[in-house]
């Protein structure tokens, strides 16, 4: 939607033309902003600035995503006459798989094939719209979101994606401030929805909590193995103990207590 918007995570707040706000945002998805309504400002969002995330590209459109719903299927130039008769029996295929869509497939993508994307930051939940790389050579969507940062749900068609960000903030205050997953989510909430925290739209098909709970578990080992020096290498197994930090307080015979 054309407007002014006022980014309040910005330095300064500054008011930007949507234009400018799309191009101001495209490394920072996750910053609030309002609209001008003409005597106020009212809270928005980047998705309703038209913002897109590409990805494989620095931030350019893959060339090989065209701009309609088909946007997987390459494009008909230097094709013979059968196999144009192909792509178009495999589009009316995708149509009809399109067109009988639960609201729950229909609500994750867009008018042009684009991927709506919860994403769970720091700062809140986001739906992100995001237009993933479809060039032969590149990795499948859910390795492109590891990528770029962010911890998909599932590798099968994720719909939700958590940030590194978040899954390390969560780690650290469960640590220190024994913040427990549903206190955290609470606090997601809260940022997200100051006034009615419990009506998000974000939650109508998807219950991040339950997500939160076995992402960051995973998480947790990955960054166990990582500080063990398991992390770069999937062929070497963890036995029992040695993901165990040493205890120089144990008794242990040959270290800190005598053999006899």
């Amino acid at each position: 939607r054309d407007g002014i918007y006022r980014c309040t995570d910005c330095f300064g707040q500054p008011m930007l033309c949507t234009s400018c706000c799309r191009s101001a945002h495209q490394l920072h998805p996750f910053h609030h902003v309002e609209q001008w309504s003409g005597d106020h400002f009212s809270p928005s969002s980047l998705r309703a600035a038209g913002l897109v995330l590409q990805q494989g590209h620095g931030g350019a459109r893959c060339t090989a995503t065209s701009t309609g719903q088909f946007g997987h299927l390459d494009s008909a130039d230097g094709e013979t006459e059968e196999e144009v008769e192909k792509q178009e029996a495999m589009e009316h295929v995708i149509q009809a798989t399109l067109d009988s869509f639960s609201a729950f497939d229909a609500w994750h993508y867009d008018d042009a094939g684009n991927h709506l994307l919860t994403m769970v930051d720091v700062s809140g939940i986001h739906i992100v719209t995001i237009c993933p790389c479809k060039c032969p050579q590149q990795s499948p969507f859910w390795a492109q979101l590891f990528q770029i940062g962010l911890y998909p749900a599932t590798q099968k068609s994720p719909r939700t994606a958590f940030t590194f960000q978040s899954l390390e903030s969560f780690r650290l205050m469960n640590l220190e401030c024994k913040v427990t997953a549903m206190s955290f989510y609470k606090y997601l909430q809260r940022v997200t929805d100051p006034i009615v925290p419990h009506s998000m739209p974000v939650s109508r098909f998807n219950d991040q909590y339950k997500e939160l709970l076995h992402i960051s578990r995973q998480w947790r080992y990955l960054q166990n193995k990582l500080a063990f020096g398991f992390a770069h290498d999937s062929t070497v197994e963890v036995k029992d103990g040695d993901l165990a930090y040493f205890c120089p307080a144990c008794p242990q015979p040959g270290v800190n207590l005598s053999e006899d």
